[in-house]
Parts: structure tokens; sequence; C-alpha cells
């Protein structure tokens, strides 16, 4: 995408400078994102299961979409500078490494469970508990 010299009166950028419509590119992406969650919700294996993948796919798609980005934001300690990477991919690391190992212990979990949960059947089980008197 390249600006017009109007697009230059009224943004202030360069006309010379080719952009990339990153916000085009993460709504696409996440349109995809949310069908994905639409049909994983119907074959969920444990509660959190959707919440994970959202947060484990939105931290890939926006750690790649940053590449394209050009526009610095921040530093972090620091680390913006060491790394190359943004601060919203340094973001994305810590999210998707964090949604991705509670995924895995999450679901060895389920299909392992070390005791057998308790339901207190007084909690969404209206008039189906007789009462002592």
């Amino acid at each position: 995408m390249k600006f017009s010299e109007l697009g230059h009166e009224i943004t202030g950028v360069p006309t010379d400078v080719h952009l990339h419509p990153t916000q085009l590119y993460e709504s696409f992406a996440m349109l995809l994102v949310f069908f994905f969650l639409l049909w994983l919700h119907k074959r969920k294996r444990f509660d959190g299961q959707v919440l994970l993948v959202y947060a484990l796919l939105y931290s890939i798609i926006r750690f790649a979409i940053e590449f394209v980005r050009d526009d610095p934001r921040g530093d972090i300690l620091g680390l913006t500078t060491l790394t190359g990477l943004s601060t919203s991919q340094l973001i994305s690391i810590v999210i998707g490494i964090s949604s991705l190992i509670i995924l895995i212990v999450r679901r060895k979990t389920r299909e392992n469970p070390t005791a057998p949960t308790h339901r207190d059947n007084r909690i969404g089980n209206f008039g189906t508990r007789s009462e002592a008197r």
C-alpha cells in the first residue's frame, strides 16, 4: 500500500513508504480463528480449552504480524533492543508459551485424573436433592 499526496497531508506518512494493512491481516486471521474456535467449542475436552487455544493462536498471529508493522513502540528493560523483537512480540512469546504449557498440563490431567473430583449436589440441582427433616 502506498500513500498519495492527500494521505501524506492527512497522516504525515512519507509518500515513498510502502505500508502493509496489518489491521486487515489481523482481522482476517482472527475471523478464521473465530470459526475454528466455534468448531473446537463443540469438541472441547476440558473447561478452558477454547480460551487457551485462543490465547495461543492470537499470540502466534500477533507475533507474525509484528514483523511487517513498522512502528517502534517502547522498550521493556532493554529487551527490545537486545532481541530485535517488538514489545508486542515479547508479550506474545510469554502468552503463547504460557498458554501452551497450561494446555498440555490440563490435557494430561484430564486424561489421567489422579483423584476423583467431588461435586456439590446443592449447586445447580434445584429441587433434585431430598432434604432430611
